[in-house]
């Protein structure tokens, strides 16, 4: 079934905030199964705003908002690389979230599955949707070095990586992809790779 270019943007802005049923009404050429096989080619259906939305409640229960200017910290679970983490579980499938990303998704329209969701104010337990902006892997790289934070090297203060969070990813790499690893650390596939490929921080042992 091809799509036109039109009909793949409305589905585009519309799928995360309309039902299914009323996406059928927008496409009534398109069976249900054409309409989840494009949006499962665009990335949009594992940020599905009307499955997420029973989690909204428990979601911001779980940060302590403040003033609008002021960091809103994660209370709930935090990964060893320093981000916030929540659960969901949507239909029967159990999937783990960036909390900063949920907050940025459930406050703005504006969502892109395919665009990373960056911190202005440089806190990774910040949960202000004030604070996030969505931006590229390459905005994010560029404000690492604006930052002074990608610097090599676990004797650098400003590196990256800790040596515990290298030998994870080393050996999380036995069981994960690197696009998976580049995408819970966010930072470029090159990064990974050349970290599971001792071509960086070639200190660490094996």
């Amino acid at each position: 079934m091809i799509w036109a270019k039109q009909e793949t943007d409305l589905l585009i802005n519309n799928f995360h905030k309309r039902r299914m049923k009323d996406l059928m009404e927008l496409f009534p050429n398109k069976t249900l199964k054409q309409i989840k096989y494009k949006a499962h080619n665009l990335k949009l259906s594992s940020y599905n705003k009307n499955q997420l939305q029973d989690y909204e409640f428990i979601f911001w229960s779980l940060v302590e908002k403040k003033d609008q200017n002021q960091c809103w910290i994660w209370q709930g679970v935090v990964s060893f690389n320093g981000y916030g983490r929540f659960t969901t579980k949507v239909n029967k499938k159990v999937k783990q979230h960036l909390a900063h990303r949920l907050a940025y998704h459930f406050y703005h329209d504006n969502f892109d599955q395919n665009k990373m969701v960056r911190h202005r104010c440089d806190n990774k337990l910040c949960c202000n949707p004030h604070h996030l902006e969505l931006g590229t892997q390459q905005d994010n790289m560029n404000d690492m070095v604006l930052r002074q934070r990608s610097v090599g090297g676990i004797k650098n203060p400003a590196s990256k990586f800790t040596e515990e969070q290298i030998k994870t990813i080393r050996r999380e790499f036995k069981f994960k992809t690197i696009q998976k690893l580049s995408e819970e650390y966010e930072v470029l596939r090159d990064t990974i790779s050349n970290i599971v490929n001792y071509k960086s921080y070639k200190h660490i042992g094996r």
